[in-house]
């Protein structure tokens, strides 16, 4: 989804996105499968020739529909502790 392209279809494009990766399918075709990491990220795309907008919390509207629509099946990990201050 180029960085450029109206929000409704932008996150139409994203949902398909999100919608193929958490898939039941995924889930079935892959059991061992310990963890998805989403691109959060507006880069340029040599496949397109253009940035390409992969970001999800950036809007309020696609951040919402993205947490509405996270599968049953995803186990999310414990907070993480937070790291200690090195020592001098």
């Amino acid at each position: 989804m180029t960085a450029d392209a109206p929000p409704e279809l932008a996150l139409q494009v994203k949902r398909s996105w999100w919608s193929q990766v958490l898939s039941a399918e995924t889930a079935s075709r892959f059991p061992a499968l310990a963890m998805i990491n989403w691109f959060e990220w507006n880069k340029f795309e040599v496949e397109v020739g253009a940035d390409v907008d992969w970001t999800i919390a950036r809007d309020d509207d696609t951040l919402a529909a993205f947490t509405r629509e996270l599968p049953g099946w995803l186990r999310f990990a414990p907070e993480a502790d937070p790291c200690a201050s090195p020592t001098a």
